[in-house]
């Protein structure tokens, strides 16, 4: 379950853009090749059974400043790709499907010119049809200043869609099988020694993914539409559904390689998720070599302005049963989407503390305002999973099983 909290300004749930980068990858000498190849050694055993290639989503990009588009009643999974720079407006239609004289809705959205480059996505809220929660989010690319960096410029870019796909009869979790761009174990090409950009959206409304490639380490680079200043290697992230993060990563020797999501137990009841492949990084061809960037952008600063307002959130109810709803109170008064009586102020700074009080983690979204999370606890012990650097921004973030989050939220004007 996720929580929304309503603005007295409505405010656009975007995303992060950038031009469709080329495969760049400098052709090397006869001896260099050698020497590429004695270093990245041997090739792998076979590993996973070839599968098909990652298909790229299709993509609508802005033209004059303007991007239009009609969102369909019966979507593809998952949704195209959009792409846009800063100062730019987005026009969409929702299309209902019955055909009837102004049942379509139209909205608008001007892109802020400030706004960071990066993964964003876009998705409804309060849409009442039943595919609505299959279909979306989907990416909305906004592009800048990241994109111009030597070694991102040049990198190889896909975007990676993650989601599930199960038989019409089969009610969650029974036959799930999870997807990528809508393809099962697809394969990742790559060159050895080559560096791609990896721009990943967990668009399952119902699981986790701590994503892991196997035998390579992860060269982030952003977070949930927020660029950082220099990238920070990891060997797995975490992403919650409606999280993102952007990655550069680069193939080691020759071999395929599994790309999966680890087992994950988020609550004190019942069993774990398991393991899940997700796709197969399959190395192969010509050694090559791409430089590592070093320095990225001046990402946002740490939040220094007076502190406008301090609130606590309290999630509770829930038991981690299936269905069973969980309460979200705000300073004393429960919350309901139905009649919104708690505003925040446009360009302001907040503080507020999420405990939750339940036996499995619950994911906390804010909708279009960036936060940073000053303090976690609860945490279990021997959990490597969680990020907490307060210099990373996010929009989406999860609460520990009877833990708490403090954060400082930025409310957009």
């Amino acid at each position: 379950m996720a929580t929304t909290i309503t603005t007295r300004q409505p405010a656009f749930v975007p995303g992060h853009p950038r031009p469709v980068g080329t495969e760049s990858t400098a052709d090397v000498t006869d001896a260099a090749s050698a020497a590429i190849r004695q270093y990245f050694g041997n090739p792998q055993s076979d590993g996973a059974p070839a599968g098909e290639p990652l298909r790229d989503l299709p993509e609508l990009r802005s033209m004059g400043g303007v991007l239009e588009h009609t969102l369909p009643p019966e979507h593809a999974t998952p949704g195209q790709i959009l792409r846009v720079r800063p100062g730019d407006t987005i026009k969409l239609t929702t299309d209902d499907g019955t055909a009837q004289a102004g049942s379509d809705q139209r909205h608008e959205y001007e892109i802020p010119a400030d706004f960071p480059a990066g993964l964003h996505r876009y998705h409804p809220l309060g849409r009442s049809s039943p595919r609505a929660h299959a279909c979306l989010p989907a990416p909305l690319l906004v592009e800048g200043d990241i994109d111009q960096v030597d070694g991102i410029a040049s990198a190889r870019e896909r975007t990676l869609v993650i989601g599930e796909r199960r038989p019409a009869d089969a009610a969650p979790p029974a036959g799930l099988t999870a997807t990528v761009n809508g393809q099962v174990l697809p394969d990742i090409d790559i060159q050895p020694g080559e560096i791609q950009r990896w721009r990943i959206l967990n668009a399952d409304p119902r699981r986790v993914m701590w994503f892991h490639v196997e035998g390579h380490t992860l060269h982030q680079i952003g977070q949930d539409g927020m660029p950082f200043t220099q990238a920070r290697p990891v060997q797995s992230i975490m992403l919650v559904p409606g999280n993102r993060a952007e990655i550069l990563i680069r193939a080691t020797r020759p071999g395929r390689y599994r790309v999966y999501a680890g087992k994950y137990g988020h609550g004190q009841t019942g069993q774990p998720q398991p393991a899940v492949d997700l796709a197969t990084f399959a190395v192969a061809g010509r050694p090559v070599f791409n430089p590592m960037p070093r320095g990225l952008v001046d990402g946002p600063q740490f939040a220094t302005e007076p502190i406008a307002e301090k609130r606590t959130l309290r999630f509770t109810g829930g038991d981690g049963t299936p269905g069973r709803a969980v309460r979200t109170v705000m300073d004393g008064h429960e919350l309901d989407l139905a009649d919104v009586d708690r505003y925040v102020t446009a360009g302001t700074v907040e503080e507020w503390v999420l405990i939750n009080d339940d036996a499995t983690q619950h994911r906390f979204h804010l909708n279009g305002h960036p936060f940073q999370v000053l303090d976690v606890q609860g945490i279990p012990a021997g959990d490597q999973s969680w990020q907490t650097n307060p210099e990373i921004w996010w929009d989406t973030y999860r609460l520990p099983a009877n833990g708490q989050v403090t954060i400082r939220a930025h409310i957009r004007a």
